[in-house]
Order: C-alpha cells, then sequence, then structure tokens
C-alpha cells in the first residue's frame, strides 16, 4: 500500500485482504509504505521477488501519470509490473465549502470567471488525479482558479472542510459523508453516468462539461517475471472476492464500483491510462514538485 492509512485505496484495501485470505489459503497483510506521491511504496513491489507473496496496489499517480511527470523515474510503470486486476472505479465529485453562493457548476463558472484567480481547489498532491480534473476543467471552462497542494486527501478534505480553501475534487467515497451532513456542496460528478449514492447530483457532462471526466481506480499488480500460473491464480481469487455479497455491499457504502476482468484488459487499460493523462499533463505544463 503506497499511501497512509485511511481513506481511499487504503479502505479498498483493507475490504480487499481478508476475504483475498481465505480464497487463496494464505494470509494478506496490508502494509502501509507511504512516501513521494505514492512512488516509494510502488518501487518496492518493483523491485521485489516475482514470487506472488509481494504484490501492490496499483494507483493513478505512480502507475499511470509517473511516466510523463517523473523523468527520473526509478521504476517503469508499463515494464515493471505484471498487472493482475483492475479492482474498482470511483468518479470524483466537484465540492464547494458551503460558504461559496453557487449550488451548479454554472453557478461556479459564473462565480471564479467574475473572481479570476482567487479562488483555491485544493489538490491531493502535484500529479493527482483530482490535480488533472481541476486542469480538464480550467481549460474547457476557460477560467482559472489557484491549486494549492496537498500530501494526500485526507489533508485537502480537511482544509476545505474547515474553509481554508473553496473548491476540490475528491473521490466520491471519501465525500460522501461530508455532503450528507452538509459540511460540503457537491456541484457534479466526474463519470458518465450519476453515481446511486449521489442521485441528484449530476455529472459534468449534464453541466456541459463532457471531457472533464476522471476517476480514482484501484488495481493490484505483481513485479515484472511473476510466473504467468500465479498471476492467474490472483486474479480469479480476487475476481471471486470483487463479486461477492460482503465485498459489493462494502464498496457500495463508499460508492466505489468492482471492476475485476482478466490481467491482459487491466494492461490495456494501464496503457490507455498512460497515454491520456501524459496528453494532460503536457497540456496544462504540470512540473513534478
Amino acid at each position: 500500500m503506497p499511501f497512509p492509512p485511511g481513506p481511499g485505496t487504503d479502505a479498498i484495501a483493507r475490504i480487499i485482504a481478508p476475504q483475498l485470505s481465505e480464497s487463496i489459503g494464505k494470509q494478506v497483510v496490508v502494509e502501509n509504505r507511504a512516501g513521494a506521491n505514492g512512488n516509494l511504496g510502488t518501487e518496492i513491489v518493483a523491485k521485489a521477488a516475482p514470487d506472488g507473496y509481494t504484490l501492490g496496489m496499483a494507483t493513478p499517480g505512480p502507475n499511470t501519470a509517473g511516466r510523463a511527470l517523473f523523468p527520473n523515474l526509478p521504476f517503469d510503470p508499463l515494464k515493471d509490473f505484471s498487472p493482475v486486476i483492475l479492482i474498482n472505479q470511483t468518479p470524483d465529485v466537484l465540492l464547494v465549502h458551503p460558504s461559496i453562493p453557487a449550488r451548479s457548476v454554472k453557478e461556479l463558472v459564473a462565480l471564479i470567471k467574475a473572481n479570476p484567480g482567487r479562488l483555491n481547489a485544493a489538490i491531493a498532491a502535484v500529479g493527482s488525479m483530482n490535480h488533472f480534473v481541476n486542469e480538464l476543467f480550467k481549460r474547457d471552462a476557460h477560467i482559472d482558479f489557484v491549486n494549492v497542494a496537498y500530501k494526500g486527501g485526507a489533508p485537502a478534505l480537511a482544509d476545505i472542510v474547515g474553509g481554508q480553501v473553496e473548491i476540490l475534487f475528491i473521490g466520491v467515497q471519501s465525500a460522501i459523508g461530508f455532503v450528507a451532513a452538509g459540511r460540503l456542496r457537491a456541484l457534479a460528478v466526474t463519470s458518465e453516468k450519476r453515481v446511486p449514492l449521489l442521485p441528484k447530483v449530476p455529472t459534468m457532462q449534464e453541466a456541459g462539461y463532457p471531457r472533464v471526466l476522471g476517476s480514482q481506480w484501484n488495481g493490484i499488480v505483481a513485479p515484472a517475471g511473476t510466473p504467468r500460473e500465479i498471476i492467474e491464480k490472483l486474479n480469479v481469487e480476487t475476481g471471486k472476492v470483487l463479486i461477492s455479497h460482503e465485498t459489493q455491499e462494502k464498496f457500495s457504502r463508499i460508492g466505489a464500483a468492482a471492476v475485476g476482468g482478466t490481467p491482459e484488459s487491466f494492461a490495456a487499460f494501464l496503457r490507455e491510462e498512460s497515454d491520456r493523462l501524459a496528453k494532460i499533463i503536457a497540456m496544462a505544463n504540470i512540473k513534478a514538485e
């Protein structure tokens, strides 16, 4: 787990691990090795023995965006891993602090245009998925706001709840509790369809910005060179976990949608996302800090 304990990727891993332990007959331990925007823990996986006993939680930053964002990355996201399975995809939700008068994306765009460069948007980190969605929103809406980078989604979320920043794109699972409690206002989601947990919240497409798409996703990868039979075994057993009633119920509570599929489909997804994010990085001239 290349990130700290808490919501998001860590929560997904801890839903999967106990059932996978039962399924494969081996104890699956979630070990948090956070640092360097997820690159530290991901590098540990890349350099581990390819024996099936060390697996990595793959996420957008280290496993797709990193190729274009970090010129001296100590691993190759596409060559140094054997994809196992895509676990879930969860769209971001566009949030504003309740002190902001905007109650729709249209009203938010008008407010930002009336106050160019004065509103602040939190991003979990430079090169995070919500950073990319921010840049797509800026481009397509022709607006300007200030990106404020944090060291993770949790502190970014804490600061918008506290009113230190006004805008945030973040995974639905991280935001749902604050939206339900009225501490944050949800304006739109970055998926092609509405999210069951937020049925009244429109998509960015419905709001007039169909290209502002992005999802927080998680998958499992093994070190490159892991024997094919091990990859297939892990894929099949994790797939069983994903379709279980227990997983479906727990995922639904946090707005996550199980995906599954073959190692090959996950590999294709990683290649396509790497190319898509590289174009966004170039367009917005994003530089790693």
